[in-house]
This record gives C-alpha cells, structure tokens and sequence, in this order.
C-alpha cells in the first residue's frame, strides 16, 4: 500500500470513527494482543523444540 493512497481513504473514514471509535480501538488492541500471543507462543514453540 502506498502512503499517497493511504490519505484520501482516511479523511473518508474519520468521522464515522468517531462514534465507533472505543469498540472498534478495543477490538483493534484485542486482535493485536492476540497475534502478539500468537507470536510468542510459535516463538517459544520453536526455541524449546530445537
């Protein structure tokens, strides 16, 4: 994805964000948690593996 792209779509999207804004950040912060956990677990996967 190209920055130059990037801008339009987010000035489209802002204000809808505003009203959604705490679900969609907490929704956001559990996707992210649970791929942090995700990597981790892989990671200690393959160090206790090899």
């Amino acid at each position: 994805m190209l920055a130059t792209d990037d801008y339009p779509t987010r000035t489209i999207v802002h204000p809808p964000r505003l009203r959604g804004g705490l679900g969609r950040g907490l929704f956001n912060m559990l996707v992210v948690f649970g791929e942090l956990v995700l990597h981790i677990g892989l990671f200690f996967k393959i160090l206790f593996i090899s």
